[in-house]
């Protein structure tokens, strides 16, 4: 008798395949909102360390999965932030994702930290990093930023705001 039920079970049509993990074919996943939507230290002395954190809200109903979060641009460490893992967020959860910074020398700088999500909204998105020295104005500079583009692990100049992403809903 169990032969034959698991005969009948098994007829008909089936297919199985195997298909990679791939945000951009997520259905019904997580939606968020994020703020700051630029991370600014201003008034920094050289040496200091001061942290700020990103916040991520999870505003749908479906879980919202944060798979990675990381600086893609650090002014050659000058930005800083621990490890993550991956994270799961049910609907009304929030995630703060604490960036310190810490100047090397009395110059503005900037970096980028990219957060990867299965919102299709927000599958990457990038947030500004910005850090100024005491009493700096444009007046004291002239100079420029420092993006890190001598030897950090970022992409040298990019500072991520041309970013088509805004991190609006």
């Amino acid at each position: 008798m169990l032969l034959i039920t698991t005969l009948l079970a098994c007829q008909g049509d089936q297919t199985f395949s195997q298909q990679d993990a791939d945000v951009d074919n997520v259905e019904g996943a997580g939606m968020l909102t994020y703020t700051p939507k630029l991370m600014t230290w201003t008034d920094l002395e050289v040496g200091n360390t001061v942290g700020q954190t990103l916040t991520i809200n999870s505003v749908g109903e479906l879980n919202l999965l944060i798979y990675e979060a990381r600086l893609i641009q650090s002014a050659n460490g000058q930005f800083y932030m621990g490890e993550t893992e991956d994270k799961t967020l049910g609907p009304g959860q929030e995630l703060a994702i604490d960036v310190v910074c810490s100047l090397n020398r009395d110059q503005p700088i900037e970096g980028v930290l990219e957060v990867k999500t299965n919102d299709l909204d927000h599958i990457t998105f990038e947030v500004p990093l910005q850090a100024f020295p005491l009493g700096w104005t444009d007046d004291t500079g002239g100079g420029g930023s420092d993006t890190g583009a001598g030897g950090d692990t970022g992409s040298g100049g990019d500072t991520g705001g041309g970013s088509s992403d805004t991190g609006t809903d």
